[in-house]
């Protein structure tokens, strides 16, 4: 897998984002993006995410500073001790080369070892397998269920996976490695 860095996003990553955030091919399976962003509601995010404490938005940086995507910590409930988790690769030049892995494993270890949370959690289409497999298969997450019809787009509802991983079974992940 190839090292990456997380850092906090900025405002000056707005131009990277604007890059990839209108390219259905990057996307088209999200249920929140899909529709034309314009750079002020983009910008607009970008300060409410960096101003919350609900939220917490890196960016993807390979191990000499290249930026690839984004990747957070979302709807954060500190009573609770849970999070739902995000990721996009953005460019797609750095698709298929291990880089969702990675992030995937910075960011547990910043939801679980720095934020002491108990539960993360994600919802991703059925559809969407390379998503399964890296949540799944390489770390263990565990499917809660099928959400049928949690997803509309284009006229047509589809159905979403969501899986979750409990703070007890990262750390017997981590052991194992």
């Amino acid at each position: 897998m190839p090292q990456v860095n997380l850092r906090p996003i900025e405002l000056s990553d707005l131009e990277h984002i604007m890059e990839w955030v209108n390219d259905q091919e990057v996307v088209g399976k999200f249920n929140d993006l899909g529709k034309i962003t314009t750079r002020e509601e983009e910008q607009k995010y970008l300060e409410r995410i960096i101003a919350s404490d609900k939220g917490q938005l890196y960016a993807i940086e390979t191990a000499d500073g290249n930026y690839v995507g984004n990747i957070g910590l979302h709807d954060i409930d500190q009573v609770r001790k849970s999070a739902r988790f995000g990721l996009i690769i953005g460019k797609k030049q750095y698709w298929g080369q291990g880089y969702a892995q990675s992030a995937i494993q910075a960011l547990l270890e910043v939801a679980f070892q720095q934020q002491c949370l108990q539960i993360v959690w994600e919802k991703f289409l059925t559809t969407n397998e390379k998503m399964k497999h890296i949540n799944v298969d390489k770390y263990g997450f565990r499917i809660d269920g099928i959400l049928p019809d949690e997803y509309f787009k284009d006229g047509k509802y589809y159905d979403m996976i969501k899986v979750s991983m409990i703070a007890d079974n990262y750390h017997k992940m981590r052991v194992k490695k």
